[in-house]
């Protein structure tokens, strides 16, 4: 996750501290305990879009529980409510207001949707073991990014060909899921 000029992630060493890396050469240096401490296993927040006011990022750690992660000061906090399952997976869209979350599964994976004005969970469909346009994804990701309304996320598969498959999902205007296409080889 990166905020302008800084980039905070945690280690696998340490999932309970938000540190800093040098983005140009991969360095990282200890930052603060989280306070509660809570492991954290993936963050996301602001990216190359213009970031809202004040800056904000969101955690996840295994569990129904989403956070929202003060990176300067390390303070996690739960946000209000229980996602719909337990996800390590997520995404914020911080031009629409939304974390979206994948499910901790293998089998039949949903993408759901935390909606930041409303403070409500909702689950947007089902995008694992499904055929989308002759595409068949069957494993989720563990990574997901937001960018210009679409999610993206690089396939997971025990196939070597697939391994490098860019994906997008696209979403029809009422938030349902429209498409989910390979759009490069990276």
């Amino acid at each position: 996750t990166e905020d302008s000029a800084t980039l905070y992630g945690s280690q696998s060493g340490s999932l309970t501290r938000v540190d800093t890396i040098n983005a140009s050469n991969g360095t990282p240096t200890n930052g603060a305990m989280t306070n509660p401490a809570v492991e954290l296993y993936e963050m996301t927040g602001p990216n190359t879009a213009p970031a809202p006011d004040p800056v904000s990022y969101y955690a996840a750690n295994g569990t129904t529980t989403l956070y929202k992660v003060n990176p300067a000061t390390s303070l996690v906090t739960p946000v209000a409510g229980v996602a719909p399952f337990t996800f390590n997976t997520l995404a914020y869209d911080q031009t629409a207001g939304i974390v979206y979350l994948v499910a901790n599964t293998d089998s039949s994976t949903r993408l759901a949707k935390y909606t930041i004005a409303t403070g409500a969970f909702s689950i947007i469909g089902q995008f694992i073991d499904k055929a989308w346009s002759g595409l068949t994804i069957p494993i989720r990701p563990m990574s997901l990014v937001a960018y210009q309304g679409a999610l993206y996320y690089v396939r997971r598969s025990t196939t070597t060909a697939e391994r490098d498959d860019l994906i997008r999902i696209t979403f029809t205007s009422a938030g349902a899921i429209a498409t989910q296409s390979k759009v490069a080889d990276i």
